[in-house]
This record gives C-alpha cells, structure tokens and sequence, in this order.
C-alpha cells in the first residue's frame, strides 16, 4: 500500500551470484569505462555487484546496506561478501500485511536493501557526478516497498539524476518502543526505521559517487509515511550534512510520538497479544504473522490514526520535526512540499464520510476536537455536503495544515521552500472529478504504467506530467523547481503563502482557501506531541 489503507504491488525477491569485475574512483566520478567495457559492475563499500543495462540506464537492485543483528534492534552496516553479487532482482520487502500477489510477494524482517538507476556512464575522463535522489516509500509506516512498480527510477535516470529507492523496516518492526519493558539494546527501538533509513544515507554517501551521483547533492523525498519520515529525518541532528535538499508530497512534520504516547502504545500491543509488561521478552519468540496480525488490530483500536511513528526520543530526535524547522536546523536545506487538494477522499466513501470520525482516521487531534472543526466548517463554508465537508476537513487535519505548518516555519527561519497543491481530477472511476492521496505520482515519476494506481489517474494528462516531472528535476538538480509550460514558481512566505496549483491548466495562487486555513489558526500548537 502506498497510502494508509491502499493495495500494495511489489515484485519477488532473488539474489544470486556472478563473477564480475568493475572500478570506481573513491570520492569522485566513475572511472570512464573502456570500449566494451562491462557497465553493470561496480564495486561498494561491501563488495562488487552486477546490475542490468536497459536502454541506456543501468539498474542495480537489491543490494544489502545493512544486517538486522536481531528483532527490534539497531541496525548494523551490511558485511562484506567475496566476488561479485547479483544485483538484477528487488530484495525482500518488509514484514507487513501484504495482498494476495501472482508471483507471491517474498517479505523478511532483513529487508535492508537498496537499488540505484543510473544513466550509462559517459566514456570520457573526469566524467561529471550527477544529483541524487532518494526516495522514501509511503505506506503508513506499516506497508510498501521499493518494488512497487511506480518507483522505477529509470525516469528519472533518464533525465539526468541517480534515483536511489530502498526498503526499511515497517511496522512493530522499526516503531516499536520497547525500551522501558526490555532495556539494553531495545532502548530506543521506536526510531529503528529511522536509524535504517540514516544507515542507507550513510551508505550512499559512501557509495553513490561509484554510480555516477554526487554525495554533495543528495536530495531526500518522501510520499503520506515517506514524507513525514522526511520531516523527521529535518529534526535529526546526526543526519544533518547527509542530504542537501528535501520533498515532502503529503506529509507535515507532526507526525510523531513522546516518550509517554510510544510507551502507552507498546503496552496496547502487548495487551493484543495477551502478554503481560513483564512478560514482553516473548515477542521475541512470537511468528510473524502473529505480530503482524495484533499490529493490524492495533492500527484499528489505537486513539489515533498512524500509532506506530518516529519518536521524539531526546537522543536521535530532540524535538518535533515543526519546531525543529522552525528553529532553523533545515533552514540550509531547501524545501518543496505540499499535498493533494482532496486526500482523504482514497480512505473514506461518501457513506464512510457522513458517518462520525474515528480516532484511527485522524492524526493530529481527537474525535472530538474533531467534531467541533466540523462546526466551524459549517458555519464558515455552506454548501458542501456533509461528507464533502468531512473530506475537506480531514485533508486539511492530515496533510494539508500539517505541511502549511512546515512552509511556514521553513521560511520563519530563513529557509528556502516552495509550496504546491495537485488539483488534477480523475477523469472516470470512483475518484472522478477527485484528486486523491497518491495520485500526483504517476506525475512526478512521469510513469503512468503502475496499474495500483489507475483508477486514482483516469484521464491521466502526459503533458502535465512531464511538466511536474520537470520541475523536481530542476529542484534535484539545485535550482528553483522551475519548468517549461508551468508559470514562474515564486517561494512560499507568511505574506504571499505563494502556492503552485498543478492542473489542467497550473497556476500560482497567494494564499489559496485562505478562509478554510484560518478556521487552523488557533490548532495545532507547535509544541503539541502526542
């Protein structure tokens, strides 16, 4: 699933062995292949690997940044191997609640891997390094994978920029806290994806510049779970220097748990599965599907939606990712974020929608904080319906005011940050005249071809797509996120709140449903964490 509750499509697992050879020129370019020469060798910090040649990008998949030494522990840098490793095939996925796949789906809790398109190397001397990016995959922190066939990074290869995806651990798996019931090692287990995630910038630090990227221009994006992990990754003070730029598609930077919140929703699991606080070393023992099945219940009874989150440790994050920007730790990083105009529409149908709201469909507030922000919409917008109402509403609880926020405390400090709204519609289908959770990313990858997301992109507009497409280039590449056919792109400020509208026709828009963003204004205190 790329969004909370959505389908999730990954191709099988395979590793194998080969016997290549392959040069790399430490901390600069790839060294100019001879005539003939094998592309698809290179050789990483752990040992040599084979990828595959496809029309000009060479892919490179599956490859271990690092090991799990155990269950709910820290991650450790991948070990060594002798001669060369099969890099054609995607990795395992992590352990998560999958669909029913043809081929099935081969997930493990050592999911650490990661894979690398690069355009052909260039058969000149000193050939220059390329922008990089890294992509974090959605999926509510508890499902997705690198695999998904809307991650293929050959798009992006093919325009010019290294495209990095990897698998980190999901769930109970890497958002645990388990410190307080099991000590030693398992302190701090809570943030373990994170620290995945810090080990993969690390190795493409390392590593990149043997794939023809640049480790001095690494820009870091996320989608819904992805996103907010970018936020949290703002808020990291050992990740800082590790990437150089930031995208947020439908995030926000609130998206976290205290102390108190991740320790309370560690004993909800341990009651799930009937064990008691003392007893909580038996997780260790449990099967998967066990965990994962008491993890799915806890996703559907706990007082709020997305319970398994990054962690507001005071160690590997001090502060909320909101009053981290603020304060000025990202403001050398340039932003561009911004969300869908009608997310919530890809969780909740109109019959779902006109019904009370849950706690477990809501991120940022209670039911009932909840239900008195509807009656501030229903005084200040007549007309909309009941569930249009609710649609709006939650958008704007989740992603929309959570990503506003973060503009606003990016430019506050000084920073860099250009802001965006995706307005295209589905043409047909379910989400007609929608423009849902996930579907600027056929847009953005400039792939429409991810069947998981058809139904989401009805009518889907090759024009605007090469268009956004073109634009995050031009950010990756370290410009302003500028591009042919789209009006000029000013940055966001408190004053203008300047906002790309992509459409059918795009537009800049100053401080767009200025009205529904000022019923906010007194919610979401910045120093709130759950």
């Amino acid at each position: 699933m790329i969004g909370r509750r959505f389908l999730l499509q990954a191709a099988p697992a395979a590793l194998g062995a080969a016997a290549v050879g392959g040069a790399s020129r430490p901390g600069g370019g790839i060294v100019p292949p001879a005539t003939g020469a094998d592309q698809t060798a290179v050789h990483t910090t752990s040992g040599a690997v084979r990828g595959v040649l496809d029309d000009g990008v060479r892919a490179f998949l599956g490859i271990p940044y690092g090991n799990v030494p155990g269950r709910f522990q820290a991650p450790r840098p991948a070990a060594a191997w002798s001669g060369t490793r099969d890099a054609s095939h995607f990795g395992p996925v992590a352990t998560q609640m999958l669909a029913a796949t043809n081929p099935p789906v081969a997930s493990s809790e050592q999911c650490l891997s990661v894979n690398v398109w690069s355009p052909v190397a260039p058969a000149v001397a000193q050939a220059p390094l390329l922008p990089v990016l890294v992509w974090i995959h959605g999926g509510a922190n508890v499902s997705g994978a690198s695999s998904q066939p809307i991650y293929d990074g050959r798009h992006f290869a093919r325009s010019g920029v290294v495209c990095v995806t990897f698998n980190y651990r999901l769930g109970v798996f890497g958002f645990l806290e388990l410190g307080d019931l099991m000590g030693g090692r398992y302190r701090h287990s809570g943030n373990n994806a994170l620290r995945d995630q810090i080990l993969l910038l690390h190795w493409v630090q390392e590593n990149i510049a043997a794939f023809g990227g640049d480790p001095k221009r690494i820009t870091i994006a996320g989608e819904s779970a992805g996103a907010k992990d970018v936020a949290a990754l703002l808020a990291v003070p050992s990740a800082q220097g590790l990437f150089h730029r930031a995208i947020l598609e439908s995030g926000g930077g609130r998206t976290v748990l205290s102390m108190a919140a991740a320790h309370e929703m560690s004993r909800r699991y341990l009651d799930l599965l009937g064990l008691p606080a003392d007893r909580a070393d038996r997780l260790l023992d449990l099967d998967t599907d066990t965990l994962v099945s008491a993890q799915r219940a806890l996703m559907l009874q706990a007082p709020l939606g997305y319970p398994l989150r990054p962690l507001v440790d005071g160690v590997l994050m001090p502060q909320m990712p909101e009053v981290a920007v603020a304060l000025g730790h990202a403001a050398g990083v340039p932003l561009l974020l911004g969300t869908n105009r009608d997310e919530s529409r890809l969780f909740l149908g109109k019959d779902a929608a006109s019904r009370p709201i849950a706690g477990h469909s809501l991120s940022n507030m209670g039911p009932d904080g909840f239900e008195r922000m509807l009656m501030r919409y229903d005084a200040s917008m007549r007309g909309p319906d009941l569930a249009q109402i609710r649609w709006r509403a939650l958008t704007a609880e989740e992603y929309w005011i959570p990503s506003v926020r973060v503009a606003e405390a990016q430019s506050s400090a000084g920073g860099m940050v250009w802001m965006y709204r995706f307005d295209k519609s589905a043409r047909s289908g379910p989400f007609e005249g929608r423009a849902a959770h996930v579907s600027e990313l056929p847009y953005i990858w400039n792939n429409p071809d991810d069947p998981q997301l058809a139904q989401l992109t009805a009518g889907f507009d090759p024009k605007l797509a090469h268009r956004m497409h073109a634009a995050w280039l031009a950010f990756i590449k370290g410009g302003s996120p500028d591009a042919p056919g789209l009006p000029t792109w000013p940055r966001y400020d408190a004053q203008s709140r300047a906002t790309m509208i992509f459409d059918n026709v795009s537009r800049v828009e100053n401080d767009p449903d200025r009205t529904e963003r000022q019923l906010w204004s007194s919610l979401f205190l910045a120093d709130a964490v759950h």
